[in-house]
């Protein structure tokens, strides 16, 4: 992609700098946005999750946690999607932090795509997919934009899920993993079959 900048000489001359900060702006939802950690702020580690224990149910539940073993927040939800799980996870670390400086640490490559790449983009399309479709989520992906917004600062950062290595980032995410299937686990909020048959 090619910008030029609008300069006041009438030149048509490339800035590659205004030209990355043009696709920035196009693409996130605030112009601070970051996708690494920020100094001096809370530093919190989110998750969603969702199995099928069997065919007639789900377990879905988030969870917002900090180091070192703190539960900001977990609860069930009725869902039946990982991704909408993640999203609420993101959603509440924003609204659990107006007006302060975080940086959220995500497994969900979705969840961090839709903050980065292509939440934005939706909302220009009027969440609509390029080919006119409805998005998936869109009232979570709607409610992750503005709760974007509430933090003074904020970086959503993406570590990789289930790692075995010896570092705060690692052991905050599985400890927000085991809590949201905890969390997921603690009650059936939706049931995959209605029986209708009382309504024949």
């Amino acid at each position: 992609m090619l910008c030029s900048s609008d300069r006041q000489d009438g030149s048509d001359r490339l800035d590659v700098h205004d030209c990355m900060t043009r696709i920035q702006e196009s693409t996130a939802p605030r112009p601070d946005l970051e996708q690494t950690p920020i100094p001096d702020s809370a530093t919190v580690y989110v998750d969603g999750s969702c199995s099928r224990p069997n065919d007639n149910s789900f377990f879905c539940g988030y969870s917002v946690v900090t180091l070192p073993d703190i539960i900001l927040e977990a609860h069930s939800l009725p869902f039946h999607s990982a991704q909408k799980a993640e999203l609420m996870a993101l959603i509440r670390a924003c609204e659990l932090h107006v007006d302060r400086r975080v940086t959220i640490y995500t497994d969900s490559r979705y969840a961090f795509g839709v903050v980065h790449d292509f939440g934005t983009l939706w909302r220009q399309r009027g969440f609509r997919s390029a080919d006119g479709k409805p998005i998936a989520n869109s009232d979570l992906v709607q409610r992750l934009l503005q709760a974007i917004q509430l933090p003074s600062a904020i970086a959503v950062v993406k570590t990789k899920g289930h790692s075995t290595a010896d570092t705060d980032e690692a052991t905050g995410n599985a400890l927000a993993d085991v809590t949201a299937k905890a969390a997921a686990a603690s009650h059936i909020k939706y049931l995959l079959v209605i029986v209708d048959q009382f309504s024949k």
